[in-house]
């Protein structure tokens, strides 16, 4: 149970005095509460209630107490918890995953030596620190390679991003897509000095082929890194190298970091899948957590060691000996001949029309090329004949009056991939009637199938 808590007061969006004081009521085991200075500053001066106590009051103890650190270092263990990150997952119940201190900060390391992020380098941050992204691959990373972490804004804010990129002559940018795409599309874009930035990693949601590209070319950000991973795997667990073909880059989300192994199985089965079929993505190495927190079936359901390893003679076991723990993501992919990732998107988020299993984001790229179109997002809808169809939910591009009709999009979609692909239902962002497909009559649903 926690002890200490540390917490600001408010944000520009948010007052916790009342839920602090109910936490202090209610959590026993809570002996202090230490209150960080405000971003805002609205509260600096105010007094605080008894059982409180700031920041820098605790740095100032700090200075004047000496910390055995080596007896410290000593009574920590490798693979004892560190950090409980929440993530949904793929049943969407929210999870504690249990990183430990070999994960995040392994994890840290390599992803700094992949980039060759030093201590000359200034990353601007402006994801969510309580993501594994925002922490493992932003914070950890920039503390274990001795680099200048900045924080342009309280919340997301592409104006301040920007600014930050520009004022402080940022080497590194860090996002996920509907962050990058902001930004391209500031009024203030054009504006900023952009040329001191040498890489950046865009993660965290599916990378279509076409965003990358002028992420790549429109910021301009030479090395920009494309990856995979998990909250689960301490962060990523893939990722391309600054010199990397941009073929690679385009298709690919790279090769497994250090001291990572993994293999395509079978979903249902976990049968071992010839090179370059699709299939599950299971991953072992020091990044698996240690468990969903306070959640052992799921634990069991989601970490297994797999029976070929138990067999004599088998490379089953780790470095220092101990059975492999293979983690199933839920992530379907394939190996190219090269030995590069290439993620086809979730088990569980395939539309199965009819028999046929469509992955989304082979959509969602070809959607993304039409220049008319801002972001996209399919996913499945009941059917009453196929059992799901196929629907879009798109964005159009900033400066753009006319949109598309249906038809357009849809012959688009079909220029590429099959008929049984193109959406059945497409909405754009801001429309009245933009929330669950209506029921339609047998005949004109059959009539939209067609084209």
């Amino acid at each position: 149970m926690p002890k200490v808590l540390f917490a600001t007061l408010t944000t520009s969006r948010y007052n916790y005095g009342s839920a602090l004081a109910e936490l202090s009521d209610t959590i026993d085991s809570l002996e202090q509460i230490v209150i960080l200075e405000d971003i805002s500053s609205s509260q600096r001066l105010l007094p605080l209630q008894p059982g409180y106590l700031r920041y820098d009051e605790i740095l100032e103890r700090g200075s004047r107490n000496t910390i055995e650190i080596d007896n410290l270092e000593r009574r920590i263990k490798s693979d004892a918890i560190l950090n409980l990150q929440f993530t949904s997952g793929s049943t969407g119940a929210p999870k504690a995953a249990a990183l430990t201190h070999r994960g995040m900060l392994n994890s840290a390391r390599y992803i700094g030596l992949q980039m060759s992020v030093s201590h000359q380098d200034k990353i601007v941050i402006p994801v969510p620190l309580f993501h594994a992204f925002g922490l493992v691959m932003g914070v950890c990373c920039a503390l274990v390679q001795g680099a200048t972490i900045v924080l342009p804004s309280e919340y997301f804010d592409a104006a301040a991003t920007l600014q930050a990129v520009d004022r402080l002559q940022c080497t590194g940018l860090y996002g996920v897509t509907t962050m990058f795409i902001d930004e391209m599309s500031h009024r203030q874009f054009l504006k900023t000095k952009r040329s001191t930035l040498r890489f950046g990693i865009m993660a965290g949601s599916a990378m279509p082929e076409e965003l990358l590209s002028r992420v790549m070319s429109t910021f301009p950000i030479p090395a920009l890194f494309t990856n995979w991973g998990m909250t689960e795997l301490s962060s990523v667990a893939t990722m391309t190298t600054a010199t990397d073909p941009v073929s690679k880059k385009m298709k690919t989300a790279g090769r497994l970091l250090p001291n990572f192994v993994a293999k395509i199985v079978e979903p249902d089965t976990g049968r071992v899948l010839p090179w370059g079929q699709r299939g599950e993505i299971v991953v072992s190495g020091f990044g698996v957590m240690h468990s969903y927190y306070g959640n052992p079936e799921q634990t069991r359901k989601t970490i297994q060691v797999h029976e070929e390893d138990l067999l004599p003679n088998q490379a089953g076991a780790d470095a220092q000996g101990r059975l492999r723990r293979w983690m199933h993501t839920g992530d379907e992919g394939y190996l190219d001949e090269e030995g590069y990732f290439v993620i086809t998107g979730r088990i569980k988020d395939l539309i199965i029309r009819g028999g046929e299993n469509i992955s989304p984001l082979e959509i969602e790229s070809r959607l993304y090329d039409h220049p008319a179109i801002k972001q996209a997002v399919v996913f499945g809808v009941p059917n009453e004949r196929y059992g799901e169809a196929v629907a879009a939910m798109l964005e159009l591009q900033d400066g753009r009056e006319v949109r598309p009709s249906d038809q357009e999009i849809k012959a688009w979609v079909r220029a590429s991939l099959s008929r049984y692909k193109v959406p059945v239902h497409i909405w754009w962002l801001g429309d009245q009637d933009s929330g669950d497909p209506k029921p339609v009559a047998k005949d004109r649903q059959r009539e939209a199938e067609k084209t």
